[in-house]
């Protein structure tokens, strides 16, 4: 009937389906669990960068290179922040960005984050360490594993970028369904942002996605290339 015809076509403009390049979703930002511990997080940037509390508070502006420790009382629940030139106690995550947010209130996605506490080598080679991240760094206590948590926070597609579920070298065709695929998935849990209890939307491991952040950005200039190349390009059905 012509109702039933009108009520099909509605909910075909609701509904997307097939390949969709969403232009809003591409400023989207994404929230990466990439390492847990219990011991003092140690940290320093390429450039110069700002540690502020949850609510944006600025604490201290530290120099390129300066190295700063984040311990965490298990006991008290408060975070201790040790630079060179000051500690000071937090009652909530500290976050560490650039000291140039972008014109849209993102980080900075040119400022590269060190972890020298972390040991985070591919089992291909020990002679790498993918201790580097894009954008910022929060250090989260989660009460649900009662560990602390690396979360590196940074733009879905400079997230893409650092993927490591292929080498440089496989089909290029492959490479960009890959990245379309991974996008897709990502931002199913951004939208629904229920997986790990609201901390971080994914985890850096194949219980989600091989995300092994800028040393694998380094290391794969084709992968890199094709999340350019298919930027905002999502698959629904």
């Amino acid at each position: 009937s012509t109702l039933q015809a009108q009520q099909a076509s509605t909910q075909q403009q609701l509904i997307p389906t097939g390949i969709v390049d969403d232009l809003v979703d591409q400023e989207r930002s994404i929230r990466i669990g990439v390492a847990n511990t219990r011991e003092p997080v140690q940290l320093r940037a390429n450039k110069e960068y700002e540690i502020r509390d949850s609510s944006g508070v600025l604490y201290s502006t530290e120099s390129s290179g300066a190295l700063t420790t984040v311990s965490f009382d298990f006991l008290n629940k408060i975070y201790v922040v040790i630079t060179p030139t000051k500690t000071v106690n937090l009652p909530t995550p500290p976050r560490f960005t650039g000291t140039i947010a972008q014109a849209n209130g993102v980080a900075d996605q040119d400022t590269i984050f060190e972890i020298p506490s972390l040991n985070n080598r591919p089992s291909w080679s020990s002679t790498l360490n993918d201790n580097r991240f894009r954008g910022l760094i929060e250090i989260r206590y989660v009460e649900a594993t009662d560990r602390v948590w690396v979360v590196n926070e940074l733009l879905l597609e400079s997230y893409l970028k650092g993927i490591a579920e292929t080498s440089n070298n496989s089909p290029y065709e492959y490479q960009k369904a890959l990245i379309i695929a991974a996008r897709t998935y990502a931002q199913y849990h951004i939208n629904r942002n229920t997986k790990y209890s609201g901390e971080f939307t994914m985890k850096s491991t194949d219980a989600d996605q091989v995300y092994r952040g800028y040393g694998a950005e380094s290391r794969l200039p084709n992968v890199a290339r094709a999340v350019q190349e298919t930027r905002g390009v999502e698959v629904f059905y």
